[in-house]
């Protein structure tokens, strides 16, 4: 509390001082802009907000997860170094929407000891959506969505290449990438190829987290081409990670394991392939885009006996048609339809959820109203998707584990907004939006222990659909020197699934079942920043953000993250002969976690710093940048209240040191 009291005095000070509004007009929309890109806009009155590649890599983050954990709002589920994935507004896994070059990203996200999969390598941009955005993009979306585009094609007819390295302190690790791209006429293309490797981290007591270690291999490509009337690109990518689980009885040593690179532990593998197309066709009085794509993943487990027990494999073809039509000067029109199929497969002999088919399909329509001050907007839904299994895996006794089932589920969405521009210093956002999300393989037919997490789990078919509904508020203050900007909201969530423990067991582990019950969660971010000297050179940057989540019964949810406070300052010196120079130090404070929910343990408060410094060079046609990063500077042990292995009495990562080198040319 008394940081919060501190944040807010803070901002009223800065107020005080630089409060004088700027001359110049506060656009209709500080965040979003509407255009013919290929990015299509899905809404502009919610609550949203893009990172690009530079803010992306100025952390030195140790993958795609922890860069977008620096956003206000914005946590990270972690497993240890490297297995993470992204939480939005204290939820996270299957709730929220992965897009990656705008189409939908499957790779079994029910799992907590699976994580996101992608890594920030040719990433050109992310923008985190909050708050159910479900008549769009159908189910799953029903805490945010994710859309992560890789970077754009060159058209200046020449060709580009770029080398990264990346160096790790902590883990001797590394993380290289080289790319390529050229531009001749109307056809453009790309390719990109990198690889890390990190040994074993060490926390804040110098002592080495025995087989966190994780390696991975990436390949991007693309072709875009342009036309009169019908421009597109198809784009590949490949990814293969292999990382070690973190076992509670793995003793913890103070020897240095960072050399070691060997998995002879338990381990699991991951393949993705991901083929995707997009087109946009500008018709006589509308634009039709077409966005395509194939997936697959494939998961393997070794428990440490040098074999693979669990071997899962996902396939998905996916299509999102949206056409826009101008109905007059102020109205548009925007119909959509997205579908989605796939198909499970276990190959291994210990198998968690059954072999299944599953379809999906999303018809909606959007209404937008541009006015000279304000847009409206009006979207409705209707999302139908069918699960069908088969009957898989016979225990010793001749017993089936897993059988088979077909359940058929549909849900209405709706979603009404407004974006206002109150004065010429001030705008606001409201919206509101429901959300549906249909239980997952793992939820409705789970049978079997969970490696990593170490829980029997058991699903239920009985299983009812989560139900969202959604309010939002925004506003944004533009002063001379000063952004404000705030977001608060309130959501319903209607028959929330949850793992409840329960006092059986099998085979010696704790039994968890599936359950649910009514939840609400509140709550918003604060930011600002503010330009000290007023020559945008010198910045102070603030951020708060907080969650509160509750049972019906008013007991708390589990795995909600804790109230935290962002401070950062950044300093911009342009130097002589084209040189650039940016210092910029952080501190970020979690504070204490007491509302937990029932057999889940609190964690204290701590404050971690870091420190980045970096210089750029720009020749005629080259330019080099070098950063010398330390995140945690100070050395702190602490635990992640939404890390896994809190609960094994193990720590989150000590000093890590980066040195990052980009050359251009």
């Amino acid at each position: 509390m008394k940081s919060l009291l501190f944040f807010i005095f803070i901002l009223r000070v800065e107020t005080l001082l630089f409060g004088q509004a700027d001359t110049t007009s506060l656009p209709i929309d500080t965040v979003r802009i509407e255009s013919t890109s290929r990015t299509f806009t899905p809404s502009l009155t919610i609550a949203s907000k893009i990172v690009f590649k530079g803010e992306l890599e100025r952390n030195t983050p140790a993958n795609l997860s922890d860069a977008l954990s620096r956003i206000p709002g914005v946590s990270q589920l972690s497993n240890g170094n490297a297995i993470s994935k992204p939480i939005v507004r204290g939820l996270g896994g299957s709730r929220i929407l992965i897009l990656y070059n705008n189409i939908r990203f499957g790779n079994q996200q029910w799992q907590d000891e699976h994580g996101l999969g992608l890594s920030q390598i040719g990433v050109g941009s992310v923008e985190i959506i909050k708050g159910p955005l479900s008549v769009v993009y159908g189910s799953e979306s029903i805490a945010g969505v994710l859309r992560i585009t890789d970077e754009d094609f060159i058209s200046d007819g020449k060709s580009h290449r770029d080398l990264h390295l990346r160096f790790y302190s902590n883990t001797l690790g590394t993380l290289s990438d080289a790319g390529w791209k050229s531009n001749k006429g109307k056809t453009s293309w790309t390719i990109r190829a990198g690889a890390d490797s990190h040994g074993d981290y060490k926390d804040g007591n110098n002592t080495r987290v025995i087989n966190s270690r994780y390696t991975g291999i990436y390949v991007k490509s693309g072709i875009k081409w342009n036309g009169n009337r019908w421009s597109g690109n198809f784009r590949y990518h490949f990814v293969r990670n292999r990382f070690g689980f973190i076992l509670p009885d793995i003793n913890p040593q103070t020897t240095d394991k960072r050399y070691d690179r060997s998995f002879t532990g338990p381990n699991h593998e991951v393949y993705f392939n991901i083929l995707s197309n997009e087109n946009i066709l500008a018709l006589s009085n509308s634009v039709l885009r077409i966005n395509l794509g194939i997936q697959s993943n494939q998961r393997m487990e070794d428990e440490g006996g040098g074999s693979v027990s669990l071997n899962m494999f996902l396939v998905s073809a996916l299509s999102h048609v949206i056409w826009e039509k101008s109905l007059n000067t102020k109205w548009k029109l925007i119909a959509s339809q997205q579908s989605s199929r796939e198909r499970n497969v276990n190959w291994g002999k210990r198998i968690l959820i059954p072999d299944a088919n599953t379809t999906e399909l999303n018809s909606a329509a959007v209404l937008r109203k541009t006015g000279e001050r304000a847009i409206w907007e009006f979207g409705g839904s209707y999302l139908n998707k069918w699960i069908n299994s088969s009957a898989t895996g016979i225990n010793s006794d001749g017993q089936i584990l897993l059988k088979a089932f077909s359940i058929h589920r549909n849900a209405r969405n709706f979603m009404v907004g407004c974006t206002w521009r109150a004065s010429r210093w001030m705008s606001l956002k409201i919206n509101a939006s429901s959300g549906v999300r249909i239980p997952n393989l793992a939820e409705l037919a789970s049978n079997g222990l969970r490696e990593g997490t170490y829980r029997y789990e058991v699903g239920s078919i009985q299983l009812k659909n989560e139900k969202s509904n959604n309010a939002d508020l925004g506003m944004t203050f533009l002063f001379r020197r000063l952004k404000f900007e705030t977001g608060l909201f309130y959501q319903i969530i209607q028959d929330f699934i949850y793992l409840q423990p329960t006092t059986d067991q099998v085979l010696g582990f704790q039994v968890f079942r599936y359950e649910q019950v009514r939840a609400n969660l509140r709550g918003g971010e604060i930011e600002s920043s503010l330009d000290l000297l007023g020559t945008q050179r010198l910045f102070l940057k603030s951020a708060f953000s907080m969650v509160l989540a509750n049972q019906e019964n008013g007991k708390p949810l589990p795995m909600i993250p804790p109230y935290r406070l962002n401070n950062a300052i950044t300093w911009k010196i342009p130097l002589r002969n084209k040189i650039n120079f940016t210092a910029e130090g952080s501190a970020f404070h979690w504070m204490a976690q007491k509302r937990v929910a029932t057999n889940e343990t609190s964690t204290p408060a701590y404050t971690l710093f870091n420190v980045n410094i970096g210089m750029e060079k720009q020749f005629e046609r080259q330019s080099i940048q070098a950063t010398l990063g330390s995140n945690n500077v100070l050395n702190k042990h602490y635990y992640d209240h939404l890390s896994i292995i809190r609960n094994y009495g193990i720590y989150n990562m000590g000093r890590n040191i980066v040195f990052s080198l980009a050359i251009t040319y």
